[in-house]
Formats: C-alpha cells, sequence, structure tokens
C-alpha cells in the first residue's frame, strides 16, 4: 500500500512538473523571434534599464541597456541605444535565468523615432522564469558594458 501511494505521488509530482499552461505554450512560440515581426512590440515597456557610462569622474554616458516586457506575449528582449556612437558598436544579450538561455543582438540600425542608434535581441519567454539584460558598447580604445537587475 505505501509503495503505491509513493508511486502514486511520484507520478503527481512529474505530472505536475510537466504540465504546460496556455500562457506558457503561447510565450514559448515567441522564442527567438524579433519582436519587429510580431505584435509584440505594441504596447511593450522598459521595465529595467541602466545607463552606460564611460570616463571619470562622473562619466559621459554613452549607451543605454533596457530589458523591453511584452505583457501580450510574456516575453522580454534587450535594446542597446545611443545618441553618439554607430550602431555596429553596440552590442547586448537577454538571459533567461531559469536555463542560462540567451539571445544576442542580431539587428543594428538607426532609429528615428527613438533618435538614437539602437540593437535589438531576439524576444525570449520568460513563462514562470525572470530574465535580464546585458549590454555594451565599443569605444575607440576601450568598451563599456552593464548588466540590468532581475525582472
Amino acid at each position: 500500500m505505501r509503495v503505491r501511494m509513493k508511486a502514486a505521488a511520484m507520478t503527481a509530482l512529474v505530472t505536475a512538473a510537466l504540465v504546460v499552461t496556455p500562457e506558457m505554450a503561447m510565450a514559448a512560440q515567441y522564442d527567438g523571434v524579433m519582436a519587429s515581426a510580431t505584435s509584440c512590440g505594441t504596447g511593450a515597456t522598459t521595465q529595467r534599464e541602466i545607463a552606460l557610462s564611460y570616463g571619470s569622474p562622473l562619466g559621459t554616458v554613452v549607451a543605454r541597456v533596457e530589458l523591453r516586457y511584452s505583457s501580450r506575449c510574456n516575453t522580454t528582449w534587450t535594446r542597446v541605444k545611443s545618441t553618439v556612437l554607430p550602431a555596429d558598436q553596440l552590442w547586448g544579450a537577454v538571459i533567461r535565468n531559469s536555463d542560462g538561455r540567451s539571445y544576442w543582438c542580431s539587428e543594428y540600425a538607426w532609429s528615428s523615432n527613438l533618435g538614437a542608434n539602437y540593437c535589438l535581441t531576439p524576444m525570449m519567454n520568460r513563462s514562470g522564469t525572470s530574465t535580464l539584460a546585458y549590454g555594451g558598447a565599443d569605444l575607440v580604445n576601450d568598451s563599456v558594458d552593464g548588466w540590468t537587475s532581475n525582472f
């Protein structure tokens, strides 16, 4: 009897671990997809942001790293932008904490809406976990980089 109860409990635990909610399934379909290729970017918000500075004592802000979030798709992505650097000198990643998966910038451009050069990572499903943004800028003789906090 005890063996059957333990087996039933183990089966219930394994089954619960394998349950995929509709929200998780929907968000998973966007893993690795650019927000601009979907409606996920509509209404997206910046949840975390850091300024990348160079020089001392106060430094000049050369770029900003943003962790963008779509409540519509439950996805995040990183945007690195700069008004002073060419887009090909910017780089970034979005990292999922549960499994360490990351996506890196693959699209560089000028945006008249932002008034800045920027790079965007593909989106990442954040159902049941948190993500963070990492980004940087390559300067003539140096580089700067930084992490946002988890969201």
